[in-house]
């Protein structure tokens, strides 16, 4: 499994680590993790407040989640109805 992986690592290697760093890639590469860690620290804090209300905040926070994954599910399934009419036609 990991032969699989090896020319994608050694490309990401090629691609970050080269002689001269390109700054636009450096300056992506840190503001993509600033975006996905601001993401994060919102969505924690959120729901931990919910979760730190009584018995209503519990709920709450269920029902925030059962939500995010049927929005998940009704993305996948709706990207997979668009790729199988594209892929017919």
């Amino acid at each position: 499994m990991s032969r699989l992986y090896l020319p994608f690592f050694k490309s990401a290697k090629n691609r970050f680590f080269a002689t001269r760093a390109r700054p636009k890639v450096v300056i992506l590469a840190a503001l993509g993790t600033l975006i996905c860690v601001a993401l994060y620290l919102l969505t924690y804090k959120s729901v931990s407040y919910f979760h730190s209300q009584s018995e209503l905040g519990i709920i709450l926070s269920m029902k925030i989640f059962q939500m995010a994954w049927i929005t998940i599910f009704a993305m996948l399934i709706f990207s997979s109805m668009i790729t199988g009419v594209t892929t017919l036609y």
